[in-house]
């Protein structure tokens, strides 16, 4: 729990700041839950809760979002990504993320390339990818809501 505290607050102290210089965020994500598919070795935590805050539209057109969540290791993890997303009417919107997402139990970091899709207030991101190990894909489920 100490963990999951450093990280929520170091969160928070970013989100503060960039409020502090009137550039707050636009819009909490909240991630909630993940489906596994591939190659993985053991079961995948399926429930995911965190949060995310994002910035949209700003340097060259891009929403950068910054957060944590529990991932699917059941490990408090931190989150760091670059969006573009395109309006494909006034409830929809599609787009691609590149995140980094670092497991603080295991000390490691991941890099996740994603699709995501927006649907009124509900997000799906899919993530697929291969190593030496297998092929594994994870569909994350959540919340958003414009700030």
């Amino acid at each position: 729990m100490k963990k999951i505290a450093s990280v929520c607050a170091a969160a928070t102290l970013l989100a503060t700041g960039a409020a502090a210089q009137d550039m707050g965020p636009d819009r909490v994500y909240i991630p909630l839950a993940s489906d596994h598919d591939g190659d993985f070795q053991n079961n995948q935590n399926e429930f995911n809760p965190g949060i995310l805050l994002t910035w949209m539209d700003r340097l060259g057109g891009l929403d950068y979002t910054a957060g944590a969540f529990i991932d699917s290791g059941s490990d408090p993890a931190v989150h760091l990504s670059v969006a573009k997303l395109w309006d494909l009417n006034e409830d929809l919107e599609f787009g691609i993320v590149g995140a980094v997402v670092y497991s603080l139990e295991d000390n490691e970091a991941y890099v996740a390339p994603s699709l995501q899709v927006n649907y009124k207030n509900v997000f799906a991101n899919f993530v697929s990818w291969s190593d030496s190990i297998g092929s594994y894909s994870v569909l994350g489920l959540g919340l958003k809501f414009d700030l």
